[in-house]
């Protein structure tokens, strides 16, 4: 198995949970009395045996580094890379230094999922690609009736609000370390340059289907969620907890 270096993506303003990331960084919103959301994260991440962890900061960077230090500095060696201007959801991976046998997990720092870490790596591995994305089958509800139409403009079918599913990124990517290099450090850079900069090579990138819990945090709505759904969904979350 490869050494796996985790990057978590947190550079981000959370813009979108104003007013309440304007007293805490994203990453450290409450999920209840005690447990943050990069908490989680962290815990997950020393669980499948992580050796190194970066963590990709922008405001409130020292907030976070002092907490993450004091809560696992004696489980996992975790770095800061602050980024001076935002460089895109995967820019900063170009300020990191990696080792060449190392594996790179790269994960925003807001989000929650029971992924099985492991298998994805194993599926990583085997299929020998550069970059393998994970990706959840996301519904999106048509508010109308759709109608389908044959050839000689007859109706076929009318569907009335009918739910489809678009396989979507769950901001969690592996990265062989030998492509960082194709990322720029000298402008905004997101994940979906990175995976199209690939196919154009004539590179395959990998998807790892996931259909089990995911939350990605982004609206204020899905922060209620998150609060009311953590309690509940805790034990699959932070499996190797000791209660």
């Amino acid at each position: 198995m490869k050494t796996i270096h985790a990057v978590i993506m947190a550079g981000g303003l959370g813009s979108r949970l104003r007013p309440l990331t304007y007293v805490l960084p994203k990453p450290l919103m409450p999920l209840d009395n005690e447990t943050t959301i990069i908490e989680v994260i962290i815990s997950q991440l020393c669980m499948v045996g992580v050796n190194r962890i970066t963590i990709t900061t922008g405001y409130f960077s020292d907030i976070l580094s002092c907490y993450v230090n004091k809560k696992f500095s004696n489980q996992v060696r975790i770095d800061i890379v602050e980024e001076v201007e935002p460089m895109g959801t995967i820019g900063s991976l170009s300020l990191i230094q990696f080792e060449p046998d190392e594996l790179i997990l790269l994960l925003n720092a807001d989000i929650l999922t029971t992924l099985d870490f492991d298998l994805m790596i194993q599926q990583h591995i085997s299929s020998k690609v550069l970059l393998t994305v994970a990706t959840y089958p996301f519904p999106i509800v048509i508010e109308k009736g759709v109608i389908t139409i044959d050839s000689d403009n007859y109706v076929s079918t009318i569907t009335e609000k009918p739910t489809l599913k678009h396989n979507v990124s769950m901001g969690l990517y592996l990265i062989n370390p030998e492509i960082v290099g194709m990322i720029p450090s000298e402008k905004k850079y997101d994940a979906p340059d990175l995976m199209n900069q690939l196919l154009a090579k004539g590179e395959k990138v990998g998807a790892f289907f996931f259909d089990g819990y995911w939350l990605d945090i982004g609206l204020p709505s899905d922060y209620e969620k998150a609060l009311k759904e953590f309690p509940l969904k805790r034990k699959d979350l932070l499996k190797g907890e000791n209660n």
